[in-house]
């Protein structure tokens, strides 16, 4: 086996393991050049042996997992399990007794929703994440708010019928993932109605938090609910490179991992 063909096979098994990963991910990983990493994949995609869209890698057998493409929550659930519960983690310090919070539908905001479920804090959480809502409203000490609106794939309301609610409210801080994240194109999703309703979460906040794992940087999918520089600070875990993380810095963007 030559170089190549040890190369096509390491990709193939980090897909395998990860489920989906960005071309920087499986840039840092292999220690190659992009440019390398994508004629990569086109083999590989040609011969039927990976998926690539929205920028992302994904293994064959998640592609029809839902409507969406994107594999099942309770699948992401799974995926990255370890990192999205460290980021949970690092996310929940920055909460405070009596805090108002938005938390979207996403499955890393979902982890802090299980650290929320066991904690002591007073607070309102306002989410459109109906397995978040269901399991928060456990908790006496939360008040829990699940918005209206169209019922997504995803275990989610999407859309804009239930933003009247906002004008009701004082949001101190939203949590929120993405597709993706680049410096330029900024934190990006793929469904129309979820980036309309996570617009309307950061313009609410008077911080917004991104929480997302380092295979998704450098990823950019249909369309931008926020710039990197409107977070208060980019919450993501260790195995982000420095040379990313600088990069962010340089451009004024707080990164915590």
């Amino acid at each position: 086996m030559n170089e190549r063909d040890q190369r096509l096979q390491q990709i193939v098994t980090i897909v395998e393991d990860e489920d989906t990963v960005s071309v920087e991910y499986l840039q840092d990983k292999l220690g190659v050049s992009g440019s390398t990493v994508r004629g990569d994949l086109r083999l590989l995609a040609k011969e039927g042996r990976i998926r690539r869209e929205h920028g992302r890698v994904t293994r064959v057998g998640d592609h029809a997992a839902s409507p969406s493409g994107l594999p099942s929550f309770e699948k992401r659930l799974k995926i990255r399990q370890a990192e999205k519960e460290a980021i949970a983690k690092l996310a929940e310090s920055f909460i405070a007794e009596n805090d108002s919070i938005i938390l979207d539908a996403s499955s890393t905001c979902y982890h802090l929703a299980k650290r929320l479920y066991t904690s002591t804090k007073a607070l309102t959480v306002v989410t459109n994440g109906i397995q978040s809502a269901q399991l928060l409203n456990q908790n006496p000490r939360l008040q829990v708010i699940l918005i209206g609106g169209t019922l997504g794939v995803q275990n989610n309301t999407e859309g804009i019928l239930g933003i009247e609610l906002f004008k009701h409210l004082n949001i101190k801080k939203c949590f929120l993932s993405g597709y993706g994240i680049s410096v330029e194109q900024g934190v990006t999703d793929f469904s129309l109605l979820e980036i309309e309703m996570k617009k309307k979460f950061v313009e609410v906040a008077q911080r917004a938090y991104i929480l997302t794992d380092s295979t998704k940087f450098g990823v950019v999918s249909v369309g931008k609910f926020c710039d990197a520089e409107q977070a208060e600070a980019i919450i993501t875990d260790n195995e982000l490179s420095e040379e990313t993380a600088s990069e962010y810095l340089a451009h004024g963007v707080q990164i915590i991992r």
